[in-house]
């Protein structure tokens, strides 16, 4: 239990942390701004990232024999004349093509990715869907990040990267050989700023852990650390013996009978059931469409209780192998070979969704995940929220924990599958939300993408204004993510909202201090239990506190001043020096002040209502004096008691 003093250092860390700590939504560039009413297009609401999804009508300049043969020609001169009036200026300038892909409708999808200087930009891809007779461009999906400036000359080498994050995974493998890429806050805010950066993917087989680490291609430091272990026919299944080394023993091939142990042979036999799934339903040849293998593990570690997809396989503790389960993971290798979404925030959250959706078209006797496991089961989709997870925007956990709470806020889009399933049928939902994945996302994607995409897959499969189409819009609209929803609210950041006015920081500024608060976060919160809970505390209130200081300039003023005051302490903490900077009288005095206008400003709701009870606890004038690093001390020693 803490002690009065320790109680009292608490609450002051816990203000600081309402004024300064950075969010982990997506806050990126501008609104680009809605489309020109008089164009034969719609347009959405900014949800104030670099996504977009365009529904069109616009006539493309060219016909489906020059589309076949020079599609990149042809996407780049549509993009020339319709940047502007799309909200994508300057982006025909920036894209090299991917791929090109003719579904079983016939219509063409060109997908671009932006570059500068020939490296590629994370997250940033455009799609261009043209029509059957390839004569009109219907609809443009994707991310394009403007204004981005970056030196794109390494100075640290693919092995010196490589190198740097094998010592933060001792005994990894590599997974994936460093790539050169551009990595943007607009993608990512959990990093300040535009970075050259090579991505280094690393597995450790016996943690389990597939670590992508984001490396600064000029300074050699690691810009952010992401968990890629998605937990969670052609077919080889392996035994490891509760082993950790994989893939195990090779026990059972394709046209084999049972092996006799009921792990190893559920694990086969759902895989070929979700692979018969996709193929007999969607016409997909394996996860990646080109017919790869399947293999699975059975018997992995000791005590292991879950599954996962590691990139390559997948792997099961004793008991998991259970047709959900195994639907859900390989759902996982689907969406890397299709929309790749990032296993982050709302992109991460959609990853999750799609899993548990398939694994649900797969496993198709009821509405839940994982019932079949020693455990029971862990999710709903016609009822989230039984078992903690949202089922509407409204209730969008937003926590830097789970990679931003990608298992949690699945449930909003899993509530919407399941509303259109049963309002049309299973096959439907499946055919609608596979084209979605597969044909209009891409990896930056988030809620209002998902939405917009199943809506012009029910389109493309059945019409425009079909009863499958008014289903798919009132499903999402359930979930709050009608065509006027911008999405979850959270992704709004305080010191973001306030460097932001160029009144109060210039942009040297506005970016010194963002760095500050993103290292106190990084290299002192959650480097101990104590500070990943103040994380989640801060982000409970966080969203109400942008939205307080966007409209109130006086405290915003106020906030500036002590983001001033509090940089030095703060980067000093981070640094190892905390003991030297102590809490001034002023600070305390700024602080109080600054919440207390705070609490006003809310009118008497949550944040007014939390703030009211700790001011009353707080003895503010025997403060002065504390150091940062002996607060910190404190807070953590008594957390441990």
């Amino acid at each position: 239990m803490f002690r009065k003093r320790s109680l009292i250092l608490s609450l002051v860390v816990l203000s600081l942390l309402l004024v300064l700590l950075p969010g982990a939504g997506f806050a990126g560039a501008a609104d680009k701004g809605a489309a020109n009413s008089a164009q034969p297009y719609q347009s959405r609401p900014s949800a104030g990232g670099p996504t977009v999804f365009v529904r069109a009508e616009i006539a493309s300049g060219t016909d489906a024999h020059e589309l076949a043969s020079q599609p990149f020609a042809a996407a780049s001169r549509f993009l020339a004349l319709h940047q502007n009036e799309l909200g994508l200026a300057g982006a025909a300038n920036d894209m090299a093509l991917d791929r090109v892909d003719v579904d079983e409708l016939g219509m063409t999808h060109v997908r671009l990715q932006q570059q500068i200087s020939a490296v590629p930009v994370y997250g940033g891809e455009l799609i261009l869907h043209f029509s059957v007779d390839g004569e009109s461009v219907y609809a443009i999906s994707g991310a394009y990040l403007p204004d981005i400036q970056v030196n794109t000359r390494a100075t640290v080498t693919a092995q010196d990267a490589l190198d740097t994050a094998l010592q933060a995974m001792p005994g990894a493998s590599v997974q994936e050989k460093p790539s050169l890429v551009v990595y943007s806050q607009q993608i990512n805010p959990r990093v300040v700023g535009d970075h050259l950066a090579w991505l280094v993917t690393l597995y450790d087989q016996s943690t389990p852990a597939r670590n992508q680490y984001v490396i600064d291609a000029h300074s050699g430091s690691v810009l952010f650390t992401l968990n890629l272990l998605m937990t969670g026919r052609s077919r080889y299944t392996y035994n490891a013996f509760h082993g950790t080394s994989l893939p195990g023993t090779l026990v059972r091939i394709e046209g084999q009978g049972p092996y006799g142990d009921a792990d190893v042979d559920n694990a086969h036999d759902f895989a070929g059931a979700t692979y018969d799934y996709y193929f007999n339903t969607h016409g997909r040849d394996s996860y990646d469409d080109a017919g790869a293998p399947l293999a699975s593990t059975a018997h992995y570690g000791v005590n292991y209780a879950n599954a996962f997809w590691n990139g390559v396989q997948m792997v099961y503790g004793d008991n998991f192998p259970v047709l959900d389960v195994a639907a859900h993971e390989l759902t996982h290798a689907v969406t890397e070979n299709s929309a790749n979404l990032v296993y982050l925030n709302q992109s991460g959250a959609l990853n999750e969704s799609f899993s548990d959706i398939f694994g649900a078209m797969v496993d198709d006797d009821d509405w839940l995940m994982g019932e079949d496991l020693p455990i029971g089961a862990i999710r709903s989709l016609a009822n989230p929220p039984a078992y903690g997870d949202p089922d509407h925007v409204d209730n969008y956990l937003c926590t830097s924990g789970d990679n931003g709470g990608v298992h949690t806020n699945s449930g909003i889009q899993n509530k919407a599958a399941y509303l259109l399933a049963t309002s049309t049928s299973r096959t439907v939902a499946g055919r609608i939300f596979y084209r979605a994945l597969t044909v209009y996302l891409t990896s930056a994607s988030v809620f209002i993408d998902a939405r917009d995409a199943a809506t012009q897959a029910a389109i493309d499969l059945y019409g425009n204004g079909s009863s499958e189409h008014q289903a798919t819009e009132s499903a999402f609209s359930q979930v709050g993510l009608d065509p006027l929803s911008t999405g979850p609210v959270c992704d709004q950041c305080a010191v973001q909202q306030t460097t932001a006015d160029r009144s109060l920081f210039n942009a040297a500024e506005a970016s010194d201090t963002l760095a500050v608060a993103y290292r106190v976060r990084d290299d002192v919160l959650k480097q101990s239990p104590l500070g990943e809970r103040y994380i989640d505390l801060y982000y409970q209130h966080g969203s109400r506190i942008a939205s307080l200081l966007l409209r109130d300039e006086s405290l915003r003023q106020e906030a500036a001043s002590l983001l001033r005051q509090l940089t030095l302490g703060l980067d000093a903490l981070a640094a190892g020096r905390g003991d030297q900077v102590q809490l001034s009288a002023s600070v305390v005095t700024g602080l109080q002040h600054f919440l207390e206008g705070m609490s006003a400003a809310d009118r008497g709701g949550t944040l007014a209502r939390m703030i009211k009870a700790e001011q009353q606890t707080i003895p503010w004038d025997s403060l002065a004096g504390v150091s940062y690093a002996e607060a910190w001390r404190m807070l953590n020693a008594n957390a441990s008691d």
